[in-house]
C-alpha cells in the first residue's frame, strides 16, 4: 500500500519538475529573444547613423569642391 502511494507521488514529482523545467526554458527562450532584438535595432539605428557619417562627408566635399572652383573662375 505505502509503496503505490511512494510511487504516485514520485510521478506527481517528476511531472512537477518537468513543468517547472519547461517554464525555465520558456523564460530563458523569451528573454534571450528580446535581448537580442533589442541588439539587433542597436546596431541597425547605431549602423545608420555611421553609414551617414560614411556617406555626408562626400557631398560635403563634393558641394565645397565645387563652390570653390566656381569662385576660383570669377575671380
Amino acid at each position: 500500500m505505502n509503496r503505490i502511494e511512494i510511487k504516485r507521488l514520485e510521478n506527481k514529482f517528476q511531472v512537477t519538475m518537468n513543468e517547472i523545467i519547461k517554464v525555465k526554458k520558456r523564460n530563458q527562450l523569451i528573454s534571450t529573444i528580446q535581448a537580442c532584438l533589442v541588439g539587433l535595432y542597436l546596431s541597425l539605428l547605431f549602423g545608420l547613423v555611421g553609414f551617414i557619417g560614411w556617406v555626408l562627408p562626400y557631398f560635403i566635399y563634393k558641394t565645397q569642391f565645387e563652390k570653390r572652383a566656381q569662385h576660383n573662375q570669377d575671380s
